[in-house]
């Protein structure tokens, strides 16, 4: 046994104690706010720290288990499951199109499809991820929608059969009007001229677009040019394209309202924008249509309407048909498809962005607490009627120490519906809490080494359990509760702490204190097996050791 503890020390008065564990911090260090001792020279025993554990029967252990540990979570977040593997579902209607997909791209969640994942030839939805291309280069200042742009040659390869915004080469043209005139008019013409200016030649720009597909997740698609015009290479599918749609209109809100636009007139020649559905339904604002022989009549229609029960929140459908025989066809198909999605489902906001979802311990921090919840609003969309069957559970990657950074993933909130597991997201960090001072994390830091072992370390059929509120139903007071202290080998830290543990009528013999030196004997690890009566009592030796609250 360590010098200073192989006999307890007569009690003393609140003043004289203090005075020691004064006494003790300075004598070994203890000063809040000293700089970190550097990795390579932390020694075997972990300095200035104290774990607080309970021993527990059997049969208290397995209750046990449950609250003080949880699994890591899974952060990732994944595109959602059909509601139709987990709930029952309304069927979709019947439609002509060779292939499509209906998307909630509020809850980023697939309602319904069919050959979804078919390569199909785009047509004229190429010029999305031209477009998509384009609105970067304005958002990042690589161009602007007043720029003058002389047009190449190039333009004039494009045939009297195709959509035109009818640019001239060597015309001048702003970029505003070329980007107008590639979204309302879908001309050939004007995205040559713009992807020749964004990439330098319409071949290096091509590159582009396979790359940005590539980094989309967009696995059925690979481009031959910026328009459409139909190529061996030149394909996608319904799902790239909703992935696609759902970019343009998350990245880029600020260009995206030109896809509602009804019409545009360049050099006096007025043309319609052929989305019909912008003049049948007044939620419709976009995106684009597409048409060649050989990939038939395509639409990409979204709308956005009310999100009942969320007044400062609206709800966005994105409807993709592939391969209509008739122009009606897509068109009607479309609403059709769009108006299943708001009536067979309901879409639910599962938190605000902001709120707090929970208030765990931090070890190790400055603050006792932390708020997690979710940076943005979470949604997910169900059959409609079936929202008393969604349950959440938030799930902590407990311990968590301090310091912990604003918008730090610390768990995950799972969404289960008839005991399957519908999607999970990340539960973060809502504020920062910095690192304690050395002495706040005298028991901090073991506390969270103990937790980070799942609190499952069996010995003669007994379990151990790391103190916090989720076990604090399990304790039966009076029990016997070790406090485990870990600093360097100095009479007055041992004393110190025994006489803080003194104060709280709390007997001690010699067999309550054990004591363990390092190899080179300048450490000690010092357990004090304490007779508790109450949480409350060892609430408040923590709050003393600590300075702030268990």
């Amino acid at each position: 046994m360590a010098a200073g503890a192989s006999s307890v020390p007569k009690r003393r008065g609140f003043a004289a104690w203090t005075r020691t564990l004064r006494f003790a911090r300075r004598s070994i260090g203890l000063r809040r706010g000293l700089p970190q001792r550097p990795a390579s020279r932390i020694p075997p025993f972990n300095v200035d720290s104290i774990a607080m554990h309970l021993t527990f029967a059997p049969s208290v252990a397995a209750r046990a288990a449950t609250l003080a540990c949880v699994l890591p979570a899974a952060l990732a977040i994944p595109i959602l499951l059909a509601p139709a593997d987990v709930l029952a579902q309304v069927p979709p209607p019947a439609v002509n199109a060779r292939s499509w997909v209906l998307v909630d791209a509020t809850s980023a969640q697939t309602l319904a499809s069919a050959n979804a994942d078919e390569r199909v030839e785009p047509a004229s939805l190429t010029k999305l991820m031209t477009a998509y291309l384009v609105f970067d280069a304005l958002k990042t200042k690589k161009i602007s929608m007043d720029q003058i742009v002389m047009p190449g040659e190039a333009v004039r390869r494009v045939g009297t059969d195709e959509s035109r915004m009818f640019i001239e080469a060597n015309k001048p043209v702003t970029v505003h009007d070329l980007v107008y005139g590639m979204i309302v008019q879908s001309g050939n013409d004007a995205a040559i001229a713009l992807a020749e200016l964004v990439g330098g030649s319409e071949a290096q720009f091509v590159q582009m677009m396979n790359d940005s597909a590539q980094k989309l997740g967009m696995k059925n698609t690979h481009y031959a040019d910026v328009n459409g015009m139909p190529d061996p290479q030149h394909y996608t599918s319904a799902a790239d394209l909703a992935v696609l749609s759902a970019h343009l209109i998350r990245d880029y809100p600020e260009y995206y309202s030109i896809f509602a636009v009804k019409d545009f007139t360049y050099n006096k020649i007025k043309q319609p924008n052929r989305n019909r559905l912008l003049w049948i339904d007044p939620t419709v604002d976009g995106l684009k249509t597409g048409h060649t022989k050989a990939a038939g009549f395509c639409l990409i229609a979204t709308a956005k309407r009310p999100l009942p029960g969320a007044p400062d929140a609206s709800r966005r459908l994105v409807s993709v048909m592939m391969g209509e025989p008739k122009e009606h066809d897509r068109t009607q198909d479309s609403l059709k498809m769009l108006n299943y999605g708001y009536t067979a489902y309901d879409t639910i906001r599962i938190y605000k962005a902001n709120e707090t979802i929970d208030s765990p311990r931090v070890y190790e921090g400055q603050q006792s607490t932390v708020p997690v919840g979710v940076k943005r609003d979470q949604y997910i969309t169900i059959p409609k009627g079936a929202g008393d069957k969604i349950k959440r559970a938030f799930e902590r990657n407990d311990p968590l120490l301090g310091p912990i950074a604003d918008g730090q993933v610390l768990g995950a909130v799972k969404i289960v519906a008839d005991g399957k597991e519908l999607t999970r997201f990340p539960a973060v960090a809502l504020k920062a809490v910095p690192r304690a001072g050395i002495f706040g994390r005298l028991w901090d830091s073991a506390l969270g080494r103990c937790a980070r072992l799942g609190a499952s370390d069996e010995r003669d059929d007994r379990r151990r359990v790391v103190m916090n509120s989720s076990s604090e139903s399990l304790l039966q007071f009076p029990c016997d509760f070790p406090i485990k202290v870990m600093g360097k080998s100095h009479p007055a830290f041992q004393q110190a702490i025994i006489e803080v543990v003194r104060q709280f009528d709390i007997e001690l013999d010699n067999s309550r204190v054990e004591s363990r030196l390092s190899n080179g004997g300048n450490y000690v690890a010092l357990t004090v097996t304490v007779r508790a009566t109450s949480r409350a009592q060892l609430d408040d030796i923590y709050r003393v050791l600590t300075g702030h609250p268990m």
